[in-house]
């Protein structure tokens, strides 16, 4: 008899041990994204009282772009690794370079930007060739076969009128450019609980205080000026992290901010919700600068609280710090390369 309860005894604990091992886990995974889209980069011109914006999409259009020659081949090796016999087929030649046309992030100027002056003043535009190469081992794995195609970018017409591919922004400068800076401000929040399907999404933007904005500053030419900020709910925009996140970062989504809240497991906040907090920006409110000639660099700080979502929190405050260059230019600078 005591060694039947003895096997029953270990049925019972198998038993439970397999009904606790079954339960799902209860640990949660959230994530906080930071997005800001401040609007003061671009190139203007200050013309009487007038400022002109410059519309480098449209003077795109006065461009081709286009493969004009090659391959010219050459090798690095010794004669035997460099010899007709070991060298490789070409392969086929890179497309061409948009960049060569609209400027690359962080790279050599394009035709756009080159030809922003005679764009302004109506002027000869100007052209430019360039370059792509592919590298090729030899057939036998000796040898470097260099493949090398020319391109060109050709303006479309010859000349311009003055102030093709400018738009007239504004009215009420002094001799400066008189450029309006705006922003606005998002945050992405995203939970993860095991029993779950997916994560959970929100956009909101206010605390027990309004805003989960502080401290905005925005700096013009080393110049701090403190702003404040409204909450616009039910709003639409498209969502990028590029300001700051913390938690798990993996569980944030960039895209329509309205699609992602209609897309995932939680259907209470649909369209932002029954307030439409769910689904919110900060709007910096407006500020009017005055720039000269030349280059100026506008820097917009500040900090966004930590959210939670249904009293998970997602983390500390995120501080996010994000620049831009305004660029202005006076009518008379035509001229290759200004």
């Amino acid at each position: 008899m005591q060694r039947a309860r003895f096997a029953v005894g270990i049925c019972l604990f198998a038993v439970a041990v397999s009904a606790f091992a079954g339960k799902p886990a209860t640990s949660t995974q959230t994530g906080q994204g930071i997005g800001v889209n401040l609007r003061a980069t671009g190139t203007f011109a200050a013309h009487m009282n007038e400022t002109w914006r410059y519309d480098e999409a449209a003077a795109t259009a006065y461009f081709t772009n286009t493969l004009t020659s090659g391959p010219v081949v050459s090798c690095t090796g010794s004669p035997t690794a460099c010899g007709a016999a070991n060298q490789p087929a070409a392969p086929a030649a890179p497309a061409a370079d948009p960049g060569e046309v609209n400027g690359a992030p962080q790279g050599p100027r394009g035709a756009v930007d080159e030809n922003k002056c005679n764009f302004l003043d109506g002027a000869t535009l100007d052209g430019h060739t360039y370059t792509q190469k592919v590298v090729r081992n030899g057939l036998d794995g000796h040898g470097n076969f260099t493949f090398t195609w020319s391109y060109t970018v050709a303006p479309t017409v010859a000349s311009v009128a003055p102030f093709t591919a400018w738009n007239l922004v504004d009215t009420h400068g002094s001799g400066n450019a008189h450029v309006t800076i705006r922003a606005d401000i998002y945050g992405e929040s995203a939970m993860q609980q095991a029993k779950m399907s997916g994560p959970k999404y929100s956009f909101s933007m206010v605390d027990a205080l309004g805003s989960r904005v502080t401290n905005l500053v925005l700096t013009v030419d080393g110049a701090p000026n403190y702003l404040a900020s409204s909450i616009v709910t039910n709003a639409d925009f498209n969502y990028t992290t590029n300001a700051g996140s913390n938690g798990v970062t993996s569980l944030l989504k960039n895209g329509d901010a309205r699609s992602i809240l209609n897309n995932d497991v939680f259907a209470g906040n649909n369209n932002g919700g029954s307030d439409g907090s769910a689904l919110a920006k900060a709007v910096m409110d407006a500020y009017d600068a005055d720039f000269g000639p030349g280059f100026h660099t506008v820097t917009l700080t500040g900090t966004v609280k930590g959210n939670s979502i249904d009293g998970e929190s997602t983390g500390a405050n995120i501080s996010f710090s994000v620049t831009q260059t305004v660029n202005v230019i006076t009518p008379g600078c035509s001229g290759k390369g200004n």
